[in-house]
């Protein structure tokens, strides 16, 4: 969920609560959006007010989990597998998948930065009322150019959704497959699972037996 806000979630909760009678266990997830370490933290710290447990994603939304070019190569020379198995037009990848997402990415970066700040400024403006707003424009800038230097940093922040329509729109147009988060999900080996991941389906489970 985007433009998260704890008071808005704890007033919907209570809400559900007065509307079925009863009290509920609740448990929340975000997407991760843009926001900093410290706001995460400090959000965190007011969600777990009213929830059992909190979890705000590490990147900006879930589908950023699907941009591992090593599970998306094996999801891909499936599909062709498949496809030059019924079609006399047979297909051939050779491409870099890494690289191929690289270039994906590059034409998004200045809307993508421009979000960036846009997102975080008003918070660093609160926790840091005295400090110039270009200081923090600056800061922010120096930041995304940070994160943006390296794909293992890049592939956070990107639009993860966007990004996998537009590879998809690429492999359709040269190879005449599809690429499903379906098929990239079954085709990530174990140690491909982030560990955050593993961690909160560990607490989604939990949860799941405490609620039964």
């Amino acid at each position: 969920m985007e433009g998260y806000n704890p008071q808005k979630v704890s007033d919907l909760a209570t809400g559900m609560e007065l509307t079925l009678g009863g009290k509920l266990l609740k448990a929340v997830i975000f997407d991760r959006d843009y926001r900093s370490e410290r706001e995460v933290s400090t959000t965190k710290a007011e969600l777990s007010k009213f929830s059992m447990f909190a979890h705000i994603h590490e990147r900006k939304e879930l589908e950023n989990y699907l941009l591992e070019a090593s599970a998306i190569e094996r999801a891909l020379h499936r599909q062709i597998e498949e496809h030059n198995k019924r079609s006399e037009q047979k297909v051939a990848c050779d491409e870099d998948i890494q690289q191929i997402l690289v270039a994906l990415s590059e034409p998004l970066k200045h809307r993508i930065s421009a979000q960036f700040q846009a997102k975080r400024s008003p918070f660093e403006k609160s926790k840091s009322p005295a400090l110039d707003p270009a200081t923090i424009t600056q800061r922010l800038l120096d930041e995304f150019e940070e994160i943006w230097s390296q794909w293992v940093q890049r592939k956070n922040v990107l639009p993860g959704k966007e990004l996998l329509s537009l590879l998809n729109q690429h492999v359709q147009d040269k190879y005449k497959v599809t690429l499903s988060g379906t098929a990239i999900v079954a085709s990530m080996r174990p140690d491909e699972v982030p560990a955050e991941i593993r961690t909160l389906i560990d607490c989604l489970e939990e949860f799941r037996t405490l609620a039964v």
